[in-house]
């Protein structure tokens, strides 16, 4: 994303056997470059589901939880 430039990204994919233990991580790594430092906790919307369409929203939090 250049200085001064909005952008919107979506992004989606499958996991074979779905996120669904405290252990599990997904991890985004951006292009070198990519200026990640005015995004805030506001700007990310998440969501799941097993059908396009049908997703549920999750809520986020700024801290991660214990454990």
């Amino acid at each position: 994303q250049e200085v001064s430039q909005t952008g919107n990204t979506t992004i989606r994919f499958r996991t074979p056997t779905g996120v669904d233990a405290a252990t599990d991580t997904i991890t985004i790594t951006w292009p070198t470059g990519f200026d990640v430092s005015i995004i805030v906790l506001t700007d990310i919307d998440f969501s799941h589901g097993a059908v396009s369409g049908y997703e549920t929203d999750e809520t986020l939090a700024a801290t991660p939880a214990a454990g």
